[in-house]
C-alpha cells in the first residue's frame, strides 16, 4: 500500500430494534493523518485513525461514495466504486 493510499475494506450494518447502524473498517498508509467518508446520502463521517486503521460508523444504512485522506501534504478525495460489496 503507497503511504499516502487508504483501502475500505469492511462495511457492515448492524441494529437492535429496528434501528440500522453501520460500521466500516480499512487501512491507511503510514503518512495518512485522518481519515474522512462521503455518505450516499451527501454526509460527512470522520473516522478513528491509528496504528494503519481506521473505524467510523453512522446511524442509518447509507453506503459509502468516497474516501478523503489526509497526509501533512494536505487532502485527496478517491472515489469508491459503486459495486463494493457490503
Amino acid at each position: 500500500m503507497a503511504e499516502d493510499t487508504e483501502v475500505l475494506d469492511v462495511m457492515s450494518n448492524r441494529g437492535a430494534s429496528g434501528e440500522p447502524l453501520t460500521v466500516a473498517v480499512g487501512r491507511g498508509g503510514s503518512a495518512v493523518t485522518g481519515v474522512g467518508l462521503q455518505l450516499t446520502d451527501g454526509s460527512l463521517v470522520t473516522g478513528t485513525f491509528g496504528d494503519g486503521h481506521f473505524i467510523p460508523w453512522w446511524p442509518g444504512d447509507d453506503g459509502v461514495e468516497a474516501l478523503s485522506v489526509t497526509t501533512n501534504a494536505g487532502t485527496q478525495t478517491d472515489s469508491v466504486d459503486p459495486s463494493f460489496d457490503r
